[in-house]
């Protein structure tokens, strides 16, 4: 009985080496896939899949998005990923600041341009202000807080998804979903200017 499961623990061991040898970089811990076009599909095919699963349960394909982005965004897989979805982002990218250009009326930024501009200025101050408070308490220095802050202050995506949501659900009337949206796209005109501010 001992000699037949000893011959079975080796070959247990020889299965498991040989499923080693054949699954090669898989298995690896630094490197989980080294195919970049497998590791684009992949990410590809489970944010869809998040964003199908979000919009089945009543939230939108943009939240499932966002939890499938957070989700793989730890540190061993992020630089993979961000490698092999670069042709992606750029697609998606371009395909977001272009569908932003089709709902954006210049009637509308030329009737509301003092408006508009109270609003950008306010939004950008009020983001500045509190997001350098905080990095201040985690002890963090002027010459990195400040930066930062202006880098953060120009981001208005994530506001403008929530502001969409709550237009669709009537929260929100439509001429307060078209002044968040004309503020977006001012803030992603201003882009260079505020990097170059920032730097």
């Amino acid at each position: 009985v001992g000699s037949v499961g000893s011959v079975g623990s080796v070959g247990s061991v020889e299965s498991d080496d040989g499923a080693r040898k054949a699954l090669g970089p898989t298995l690896s811990g630094g490197d989980l896939i080294s195919s970049r076009q497998l590791i684009t599909i992949s990410i590809a095919a489970y944010a869809l899949l998040v964003s199908l699963m979000s919009e089945r349960i009543g939230l939108s394909p943009e939240a499932g998005a966002l939890l499938a982005g957070l989700a793989i965004s730890d540190k061993r897989t992020i630089r993979a990923a961000s490698v092999a979805t670069d042709p992606l982002t750029s697609l998606f990218g371009g395909i977001y600041l272009s569908s932003l250009g089709m709902l954006v009326s210049p009637k509308f930024i030329y009737s509301y341009m003092q408006e508009l501009l109270v609003m950008v200025i306010f939004i950008f101050c009020a983001k500045v202000v509190l997001t350098y408070f905080l990095l201040r308490r985690l002890n963090m220095e002027d010459s990195v807080s400040l930066p930062a802050s202006i880098l953060f202050a120009q981001v208005s995506e994530l506001c403008l998804f929530y502001v969409s949501r709550a237009e669709g659900f009537g929260l929100v009337q439509r001429h307060a979903y078209l002044t968040f949206l004309a503020c977006t796209v001012i803030f992603q005109g201003l882009a260079p200017l505020i990097l170059g501010l920032a730097f």
